[in-house]
């Protein structure tokens, strides 16, 4: 298995939605990460995993392969905000099949506390986000993220 593990994208609330374009933080040049994740993929990874834009961002099945855009801030101990989405988190479980494709998935939410300390969530308010920023940035994935969070391919 090829797990990749990258830290790509504008930063922020504003920053939730993934685009096929190259995105910008401050004038940086933070790259394309649909392009970069999929040419992953095409590469030989099983798995890919975004960081960085410090909010969860859409799931996406590309030729059978999860890419997670950004699994938002994990902890951020007295150093990152936590107010509205960039205090929502996750912890991604998967199963793959020998071949790396996902078979099944389950979104475990987490939301980290004033102090950026993660605890898991008393709702489910980040599986949400990610049921639809999912179902608006890549309506065409084979994917299906039910109210509980787990996460289904569907035949194509």
């Amino acid at each position: 298995m090829v797990v990749v593990s990258f830290h790509g994208g504008a930063e922020g609330t504003s920053a939730m939605r993934t685009r096929n374009q190259t995105e910008y933080f401050f004038g940086e040049n933070r790259g394309n990460v649909v392009a970069f994740s999929r040419a992953l993929v095409d590469a030989g990874a099983d798995l890919v995993l975004g960081h960085g834009p410090h909010v969860p961002r859409a799931l996406e099945l590309y030729q059978g392969k999860l890419i997670a855009y950004s699994l938002g801030n994990f902890v951020g101990y007295r150093s990152l905000s936590t107010q509205a989405q960039l205090g929502d988190s996750l912890v991604l479980e998967t199963e793959l099949d020998s071949e790396g494709n996902l078979l099944v998935g389950k979104i475990h939410p987490v939301r980290l506390d004033r102090n950026g300390i993660p605890k898991p969530a008393t709702n489910n308010a980040t599986i949400e986000l990610m049921r639809r920023l999912t179902r608006s940035d890549f309506p065409q994935t084979p994917l299906v993220i039910d109210p509980d969070g787990m996460i289904v391919p569907q035949a194509p």
